[in-house]
């Protein structure tokens, strides 16, 4: 059997208007799942205001022998990112509060407990204010020697990185105090 050139031609035409269609119509509907996908919500990172925490990111050089340069502060307080963490899932927290994990943040806080460890750390539990969320602290002595005198229930400034983030608490390491001037 043979074909003339207008067969020819009406076949190659049918079958390319055939593959045509045919990605077309796989576009299409990759782009439908694609609009139908939701997008991901990272936290909201408030304006700054005095009392409010702070997180501090630390830039390296690309030189070899890595300088660290001092932190910048953004501000977020712990009720903040618990609220953040209780609006999705809790399957899918975790993605969450691992967000907020190594960043540094600057808390006005009230001393509740302070007792040294056996790595040679102390330990202090404060609460955050004014929220009063749960906040367990490890620093060096040094780090915290304001404290000595301050009571149970007094206000202080508590610096460190997040180590753990939970809805009602959170855990912070390598922390520093500092005593609230009064003019703050």
């Amino acid at each position: 059997m043979t074909w003339t050139a207008t067969e020819l031609t009406a076949i190659i035409t049918a079958a390319i208007a055939a593959v045509g269609a045919a990605i077309v119509a796989l576009i299409s509907r990759k782009s439908e799942t694609t609009k139908k996908a939701e997008p991901v919500v990272w936290p909201i990172v408030p304006e700054r205001t005095p009392t409010k925490p702070t997180i501090a990111v630390v830039r390296l050089e690309s030189n070899s022998h890595r300088k660290k340069i001092a932190p910048q502060i953004i501000e977020i307080t712990h009720k903040e990112m618990a609220e953040h963490i209780t609006r999705v899932p809790p399957v899918q927290r975790d993605s969450i509060e691992k967000h907020y994990i190594g960043l540094r943040v600057r808390w006005v806080v009230a001393l509740t407990s302070y007792t040294e460890i056996s790595n040679g750390e102390v330990m202090l539990h404060a609460d955050t204010l004014p929220e009063k969320q749960t906040l367990e602290c490890h620093a060096r002595p040094e780090d915290v020697a304001c404290l000595l005198h301050v009571p149970e229930g007094g206000e202080f400034l508590l610096e460190g990185t997040l180590d753990l983030v939970g809805i009602a608490f959170c855990i912070l390491k390598d922390c520093s105090a500092s005593l609230i001037s009064q003019s703050e």
